[in-house]
């Protein structure tokens, strides 16, 4: 039986491989009895009661030509386009928040924000963006709203006095006090203290203010003023503050061989500004200045408003200890100063022996009724004989 179905499937398949015609001037391959031979295992293994299966052989798969695979197409993938930049916001769009950290602290920067990180948070306060910038970059002060020009700087260190220079030209000498200047200024400088402190009489309301002025210009107002101011301060019980109240013709910074600086006409003119960041310290201790000031053409009329009467109550109260003495402009030729005398608690008239008339002499004492106490200096007097100046008392 196995035999039978053998040569049956043999048939078969050579009917079906005479089925296929060869191409043409080409011919069938022949069976080779290996593949006979390895058939014939397939075919016993079909002796069962269901129908045997039967195996096509397909042609020699070298008869036909191999089709050439199709090239591949490149694809190209397009990465998504990126969104454009956007202008970042105008500065004055939204407040920029600033907020104050303790420089060992760590800080997070988020955009326009500076976040505190530690635990307990400071205050923040909203600045402007004009703020802001300048509080990254350093910028130019501001022009003076009047003269359009950059404010006077002040100066920090103390102002050097030069002494020498004024020993040549007959000031008081602090080192040689056995000199008749510093002996003639030095009873000066006690009768006032006294009167200023309550040692000969009640206190002087006001009394720590003594006006240094005479009735015409040239008689030595100046020269006066500075020989007491020195004399008060290297005595060492007082500080005192020279002030030039003479704004329209100054002459202590020139006596002084100081250049101009912010000065009492600036303060009359901007009464908000401290005069704390006007008044000068100097090498000389004791001794602070209080000059004109850059403004000018500035009206005397300031000297008898009342911000200079503000002024005065304020520089008394900021340095209570200190004695002022003010050097102010002649009297008959600036009728303001009668209404600053009523400011002042003293006043000193100095007078040019043999220059000034006595007619203007008791018309400026009139003028100064207003003040308690007036005293007079009479200066440019003869030298006494071998004296080393010949300024006199």
């Amino acid at each position: 039986m196995n035999r039978s179905l053998i040569e049956r499937a043999m048939k078969r398949m050579a009917d079906e491989r005479a089925a296929v015609r060869p191409p043409a001037g080409r011919t069938a391959a022949a069976t080779p009895p290996r593949a006979a031979a390895a058939a014939a295992p397939r075919a016993a293994a079909a002796d069962r009661p269901t129908v045997p299966t039967l195996t096509t052989v397909a042609p020699d798969s070298a008869a036909r030509p191999p089709v050439p695979a199709a090239p591949k197409k490149a694809t190209l993938h397009r990465m998504p386009a990126r969104p454009a930049p956007t202008a970042p916001a105008a500065a004055s769009a939204r407040p920029i928040t600033a907020t104050r950290t303790r420089p060992s602290a760590a800080t997070a920067v988020d955009g326009n924000t500076v976040r505190k990180t530690a635990n307990e948070p400071l205050p923040t306060e909203p600045v402007t963006a004009a703020v802001a910038e300048t509080m990254t970059r350093r910028t130019r002060p501001a022009l003076d709203p009047e003269t359009r020009r950059q404010p006077t700087r002040t100066i920090a260190a103390p102002v050097p006095i030069p002494v020498p220079a004024l020993i040549r030209r007959g000031f008081v000498d602090p080192e040689n006090k056995s000199a008749t200047v510093h002996q003639e200024f030095r009873l000066i400088k006690r009768r006032l203290l006294d009167n200023a402190f309550g040692k000969l009489r009640p206190g002087t309301e006001n009394g720590r203010r003594i006006m240094v002025t005479s009735a015409l210009p040239a008689e030595g107002k100046t020269f006066c003023a500075i020989n007491l101011a020195i004399s008060i301060a290297i005595g060492g019980e007082h500080p005192v503050m020279l002030v030039d109240a003479d704004i329209a013709r100054p002459t202590i910074a020139r006596q002084l061989d100081l250049e101009e600086h912010t000065g009492l006409a600036d303060l009359l003119a901007r009464p908000t500004t401290d005069p704390r960041s006007v008044v000068l310290d100097t090498d000389m201790p004791g001794l602070k200045l209080l000059l004109a000031g850059a403004h000018r053409g500035q009206p005397v009329d300031l000297l008898a408003s009342e911000s200079m009467t503000a002024l005065l109550d304020r520089l008394s109260a900021l340095y209570p200890d200190h004695v002022f003495v003010i050097d102010t402009p002649p009297l008959l030729a600036v009728t303001e100063c009668r209404t600053l005398a009523a400011n002042a608690g003293q006043v000193l008239l100095v007078v040019a022996a043999g220059e000034t008339p006595r007619a203007a002499v008791q018309e400026a004492l009139v003028q100064l009724e207003v003040c308690d106490i007036v005293g007079l200096v009479l200066n440019k007097t003869p030298a006494r004989p071998k004296s080393p100046t010949y300024y006199g008392y």
